[in-house]
């Protein structure tokens, strides 16, 4: 906490994606961040992905889902939701490096622990191509 009270920012969980035949690196932190409101003094909690040093995998439409199941690989099942990176094209995961951004609309925050892996998975051919699970700290 910081001499306003405002709890410092933490990561409370991280996640490594890997595919046998696309290779990929980099780390997944999920970050609690906290904004306070200057005019009520309201402090706020967000949940917000940092992706650091990475190297998406060559693979056509290439996309990130978060997923409750601990060990499905489809995206329509209940309580799966897409993680568009913001700064591509489609929402896929195309960018290279480190870069941060908040989290889905949707993202379930109600239940710190509800999601259990990250899937990759390819638009145009409709597949599952890789995973990382979610590793709470």
């Amino acid at each position: 906490t910081d001499p306003g009270g405002i709890p410092s920012p933490t990561i409370f969980a991280t996640s490594v994606i890997e595919s046998k035949d696309y290779p990929t690196s980099g780390t997944i932190n999920f970050w609690r961040r906290y904004t306070v409101d200057i005019f009520t003094g309201t402090i706020t909690s967000f949940v917000s992905f940092e992706f650091v040093n990475i190297d998406p995998p060559n693979a056509p439409g290439a996309k990130l889902y978060l997923t409750p199941s601990e060990s499905g690989k489809k995206i329509n099942d209940n309580g799966v939701i897409p993680l568009d990176i913001v700064q591509a094209d489609n929402g896929w995961y195309t960018i290279i490096g480190t870069f941060e951004q908040a989290a889905p609309s949707n993202y379930n925050d109600s239940d710190p622990q509800f999601y259990s892996r990250i899937i990759l998975w390819c638009e145009p051919f409709d597949v599952y191509i890789g995973e990382g699970d979610i590793i709470y700290t």
